[in-house]
């Protein structure tokens, strides 16, 4: 006999949901933004191998839930070897955004809130020369990134920045990988705490989160 059991805290639960939402409102997966509506979710792109070991196509796919902070509904899309570009936020994320607007138009859901907290825009016109940014802090790095119409995407742990990485297919989208070294924490104060509670989430940090507000001070 199977017997259920709870394999998450409902604290951690919603410190995920919380990185979730975040992907929808400011991180990858801006395509599937719904204004008014809160849209939850993760984006992945896999590489397909062949019998020989190439990879040359690729799964492109997105889980969602909505409302984000009352879950009614779970979409899953995946796209099997989709035309470039290829990437789960480019080619799955506008279908999620296409399912969950027909289903609010299929139930007349009204909107949840008159607006919804803005992401920052990537700004192709201020494009240019990329800055450096190694050893940097983490804040000033996206701080600096956001100025110059860049998002920044931090990997590994450390306090300070020790490489970035801009592929070809980044400088499309304005994103920069921005490779963590060093250690100590990494300074935050100042970032989106959604974002911030993101990098702490997919690096493994051990965190406790104290007040409410959209910003870590």
């Amino acid at each position: 006999m199977i017997e259920e059991r709870r394999v998450l805290s409902e604290t951690t639960c919603n410190y995920i949901k919380a990185a979730m939402d975040r992907v929808v409102s400011e991180g990858f997966a801006k395509e599937a933004f719904i204004s008014g509506y809160r849209v939850a979710g993760k984006t992945g792109t896999a590489e397909k191998m062949s019998r020989d070991g190439e990879g040359e196509k690729y799964f492109s796919q997105m889980v969602a839930f909505f409302p984000s902070d009352d879950p009614a509904y779970l979409v899953f899309v995946l796209f099997d070897e989709p035309e470039y570009p290829f990437f789960g936020s480019r080619v799955a994320a506008p279908a999620i955004k296409e399912i969950i607007t027909n289903i609010i138009l299929l139930y007349n859901l009204p909107p949840m809130y008159k607006y919804l907290y803005s992401y920052p825009e990537v700004l192709v016109s201020k494009r240019g020369d990329i800055p450096n940014f190694v050893d940097l802090k983490l804040a000033d790095a996206y701080r600096i990134a956001l100025e110059n119409g860049l998002y920044p995407v931090f990997t590994n742990r450390g306090d300070r920045v020790k490489k970035q990485f801009q592929g070809v297919d980044d400088k499309m989208s304005g994103v920069i990988e921005l490779i963590l070294g060093g250690d100590g924490m990494p300074y935050m104060v100042g970032l989106p705490s959604g974002y911030a509670l993101s990098y702490l989430v997919r690096e493994g940090y051990e965190y406790k989160i104290l007040g409410d507000g959209d910003t870590v001070v």
